[in-house]
């Protein structure tokens, strides 16, 4: 019980070979001149070695000073919200603390919703043949990818697309920009927001702030303009046409309007979520059908201080904030819930033996309507000593992607939980990853771990191809549909 094991992903993307941060110096003391005749006139061993060594320094202390200015910047961005890796300048929008510079040396917003596309990062996990992976802890899922914890993990605490909140809404809905649109032969519809900002470091003069929409997920960067940039159609399409190859033939239009604002506002809390629902169950040892654990109506004081670990008890009777789908009116969802406000995100959880109960209703659909639809489930096997495990194939739905298992553990320090994740094959593995043994404390620190891990959970989940393809669709209607409408209006 004490080892850990981990089925190899059997369709996640391999992480790409890290670039090295090689730095080149240039060789000063590598030979000497071609031709050069070291006994000739009054030169000597002692003086070209004085030369030599006299540009040595000279080149060190350049080096040593460009350093210092490099990490007296970085210090002032980092202090001012703005991060960077070369060069930089502070915007006038005070809290661009999303920004970093991509590899070409534009301003980026990152991590953003167009990594959804990028290799996700996985382990190369060591399989023990005496004791089998999908069969470790409790946990029988064969078929899926599993993640059961490693030794010697490294920490990543990072929430993937955190730095790309209702960026447009904070950033651009209430200063002078321009939303250009129109249609590209590769990606369809186009609709494009630009903003101007203020540079003050290094006297760099302008930038231009940018969001582009496509069918594929939202890009923003900020590219550098120059102090003569004025904000117009024609430069703006100019300047992000050399970013985007794929913009350069598009032909762009003003779109702007109170209307078409207030749909791109809304685009964006569609393309980027800050509001969650998971699923949780409550399983008892020896359950092997969705039936007997969605009937679960009794539960240990195990499974109470679980919940209190995950949030607060909340009435659902005029409930002003994110429900998650609940019924806060007519009380048809049930009375109470459990929720949590998680550093700006918003999350519900669908509590099976908080739901309604239907004596009659041997498969309790109405479970099952909520919990069937969550992306994440988190399956709380109410079994300390481990004497039966849990099978994610006994819950039967096309929605759930991720299963978290989590088993109480008594120890002398208390109760503690113990944490096994299965997906399906597709959804790769992400942060913060679970270390040996995969146990998490009711503590600060233990929940930390616990939502990062839910709320990537569910990011990661939305990269498979099932979702991914259904997304790009949704993207493409939605951003058609504004174009139409704003042609409509322009007609009356």
């Amino acid at each position: 019980r004490s080892s850990t094991h981990s089925v190899s992903p059997m369709n996640s993307i391999a992480l790409p070979p890290e670039r090295a941060g090689a730095s080149s110096m240039k060789d000063t003391d590598r030979g000497t001149a071609g031709g050069m005749s070291l006994s000739t006139g009054s030169e000597s061993h002692s003086s070209i070695y004085k030369e030599k060594e006299k540009k040595r320094l000279s080149s060190k202390s350049r080096t040593k000073s460009s350093n210092q200015l490099r990490s007296a910047l970085t210090s002032r961005l980092t202090r001012d919200g703005l991060r960077t890796s070369r060069g930089g300048e502070r915007a006038t929008v005070s809290r661009l603390s999303a920004m970093d510079v991509s590899d070409d040396g534009e301003w980026r917003a990152f991590p953003t919703k167009e990594d959804v596309h990028r290799p996700w990062p996985t382990f190369d996990f060591t399989e023990d043949p005496d004791h089998p992976p999908s069969m470790s802890f409790g946990l029988n899922a064969r078929g899926y990818n599993v993640e059961v914890g490693r030794v010697g993990v490294e920490e990543n605490m990072e929430i993937y697309g955190d730095a790309g909140r209702r960026f447009y809404k904070e950033w651009f809905l209430e200063r002078e920009h321009l939303n250009l649109g129109g249609r590209s032969e590769t990606m369809g519809t186009v609709i494009i927001s630009c903003l101007v900002l203020e540079g003050r470091a290094l006297e760099q003069g302008r930038s231009l702030a940018v969001i582009v929409r496509t069918r594929v997920p939202t890009v923003r960067v900020i590219l550098r303009a120059g102090s003569k940039f004025t904000l117009s159609a024609k430069s703006c399409t100019r300047l992000v046409a050399k970013r985007f190859p794929y913009l350069q033939n598009v032909s762009f239009k003003d779109v702007d309007s109170p209307d078409m604002r207030q749909c791109l506002v809304d685009y964006e809390a569609h393309d980027v979520c800050v509001n969650f629902k998971f699923g949780v169950v409550y399983c008892l040892p020896g359950q092997t059908c969705e039936d007997d654990m969605f009937g679960n109506n009794v539960y240990s004081d195990r499974f109470s201080q679980f919940l209190d670990f995950l949030g607060s008890r909340i009435q659902l009777d005029g409930w002003d904030k994110f429900r998650g789908g609940l019924d806060v009116r007519n009380g048809s969802t049930g009375e109470e819930s459990v929720y949590r406000s998680f550093h700006g995100y918003e999350v519900m959880f669908h509590v099976a033996p908080l739901l309604p109960y239907h004596k009659d209703d041997v498969q309790q659909l109405e479970r099952k309507r909520h919990i069937g639809n969550d992306v994440v489930v988190i399956v709380f096997y109410d079994d300390p000593d481990c004497t039966s495990q849990f099978n994610p194939e006994a819950i039967n739905s096309n929605v759930n992607q991720v299963f978290m298992v989590v088993r109480p553990v008594c120890g002398p320090d208390g109760l503690h939980f113990h944490l096994n994740i299965a997906q399906k094959t597709g959804v790769p593995f992400y942060n913060p990853y679970l270390s040996h043994p995969p146990l998490i404390s009711p503590t600060f620190e233990g929940r930390e771990f616990f939502f990062r891990k839910a709320i990537n959970a569910e990011k990661a989940a939305f990269t498979a191809p099932v979702y991914r393809d259904r997304m790009d669709r949704s993207r493409f209607k939605l951003l058609e549909s504004y174009i139409a409408m704003q042609a409509a209006a322009a007609k009356k």
